[in-house]
């Protein structure tokens, strides 16, 4: 004889859609504590704000959003460098000095 299924109940939300209606809600600029305050009020459960932190960051990196310390970066990166503009640069010290290539260099940015 075949098992009766039993009465399927509504599944409670998973902790990151927890947070991430909380981020709906509150907006990305959130805090942990905020997040974990909506959480506990909305769905009575008490999520770590260590959690809350690291599903932010998450929901955050999927979306494509900068995180905070993000975009700092000069457009520029180790790997668009090539060995001739050490050569180059390695030319204006020799010819201007030092100290003139810094002054130079400061006058550019």
């Amino acid at each position: 004889m075949a098992k009766a299924k039993a009465e399927v109940t509504e599944k409670a939300p998973s902790r990151m859609s927890m947070v991430r209606n909380a981020l709906d809600t509150l907006g990305m600029d959130a805090s942990p504590g905020d997040i974990q305050s909506h959480v506990k009020t909305s769905y009575s459960v008490e999520l770590p704000t260590q959690v809350i932190s690291n599903y932010k960051f998450q929901i955050r990196t999927k979306a494509g959003k900068p995180g905070p310390g993000r975009g700092r970066r000069s457009s520029t990166s180790a790997a668009n460098l090539r060995v001739e503009d050490f050569e180059l640069l390695r030319g204006l010290v020799d010819r201007l000095g030092a100290e003139q290539v810094r002054q130079m260099v400061k006058v550019v940015e």
